[in-house]
């Protein structure tokens, strides 16, 4: 049985619907990272920040009032007619809501406490529903009116949205639901970002995924949602593979066994073989050790026949608990784009990794994209890969 992806919504730092991303996901020289100096103290940083105007939540809603949530409404809004044509006749207990997100709106946490350090009176109108992790599936619950509904968040670091859209996957696949909408949001917080600058794992300068003097990461926000049903379209969830290998808290394995495995799994899962791959978005954060491992893993895995392959957290920045969900986005997209593009990689390479195809300006155009793999490693070794096949016409 197959599971299909029928409709996407889509807001990041390139732009605050699918077409607009595409756009700039597609033109050289183009990304969404911007300069801040709020969020760490004394200290400029390279964020990813989604600078479009967000919709208003319903007043009667306003208890679920954050940014975060304000995201998931600008993703599902681009949805939300679609929904209605294959929710309708549907019982409300067989419409799921899988979510995920990394800060959920730890930002309006951080807010309210400082204000409140501050000397100001504490916010009437704050709820505790914006500092759960939670949050977000309860409100977009709450917003269709789908009382009966299992909704629930997963939240396993940079895996989690990626995970997200597979937990919906096995929900149909087990005549548990017959419609879900799946996918994630996270929102800038001064949490993260000065979590990853106590680890100095923050780039000085604009990421650059598997380039010689890549030095950390940026950080991003957005949010992407999927209405994931058996209703034949354009593009299904082949298959996903899924490992845990527990190597450390925060560093990668280097001997990548978790992230060959997820890969491998993948692929059998999917009925394919590594050289039907036509397209790997990377997880590539421009970590040393991290895009280290990673090539490793996808030597191991290809072999001599590496499909093309690029990072594009250089563009959005680390979307940590959306970044999966974003990036299977962007395989979605290039597999229904009528130019036949690819994201491009940035451009310097290191030596180390110059055997791998990545996608360059003189390469991306690929007329039959029918295979991708999208690659999400997280914290503690906590791996996932997913692959999108194109329905046969």
């Amino acid at each position: 049985m197959k599971v299909y992806l029928n409709s996407l919504g889509l807001i990041n730092p390139l732009g605050c619907d699918k077409d607009s991303v595409w756009q700039s996901l597609t033109s050289l020289g183009s990304n969404g990272l911007v300069i801040d100096r709020e969020l760490v103290p004394e200290k400029a940083v390279y964020v990813g920040k989604v600078l479009g105007a967000l919709v208003d939540l319903p007043v009667h809603l306003s208890r679920y009032n954050n940014r975060n949530n304000r995201l998931l409404l600008a993703a599902f809004k681009q949805i939300e007619s679609d929904y209605q044509l294959l929710a309708n006749g549907l019982a409300g207990n067989r419409i799921a809501i899988i979510l995920s997100t990394s800060t959920g709106a730890m930002d309006d946490a951080e807010k309210q406490l400082a204000d409140i350090i501050d000397g100001a009176d504490p916010d009437t109108e704050y709820h505790f529903l914006n500092q759960e992790i939670g949050g977000g599936d309860s409100f977009l619950a709450d917003y269709l009116n789908l009382t009966e509904s299992m909704h629930y968040t997963v939240s396993t670091a940079c895996s989690s949205s990626a995970k997200a859209l597979i937990a919906g996957k096995r929900l149909l696949e087990n005549d548990m639901a017959d419609l879900v909408i799946a996918g994630g949001a996270d929102s800038l917080c001064k949490l993260t970002l000065n979590g990853f600058n106590a680890l100095e794992s923050l780039s000085k300068e604009k990421c650059r995924p598997f380039a010689e003097d890549r030095d950390g990461i940026n950080i991003g926000e957005g949010a992407a949602l999927y209405l994931l049903s058996k209703q034949k379209s354009e593009v299904y969830l082949a298959g996903a593979g899924e490992t845990s290998d527990a190597y450390h808290m925060s560093a990668p394995d280097p001997e990548a066994k978790g992230a060959i495995d997820a890969m491998q799994q993948a692929v059998a899962r999917a009925g394919l073989t590594p050289e039907d791959i036509d397209y790997l978005n990377l997880h590539g954060t421009a970590t040393a050790k991290n895009d280290e491992m990673e090539a490793k893993a996808v030597q191991e895995v290809f072999q001599d026949n590496s499909p093309l392959i690029s990072s594009t957290k250089h563009l959005t920045g680390h979307m940590l608990g959306a970044a999966g969900v974003n990036e299977i986005a962007f395989c979605w997209l290039a597999m229904q784009s009528k130019d036949h593009l690819l994201p491009v990689n940035q451009p310097a390479i290191a030596a180390e990794f110059e055997s791998l195809n990545f996608v360059t300006p003189g390469n991306r155009k690929n007329a039959n994209i029918r295979h991708c793999m999208s690659n999400s490693f997280a914290f503690g070794g906590n791996n996932i890969s997913v692959i999108l096949s194109k329905e046969d016409s």
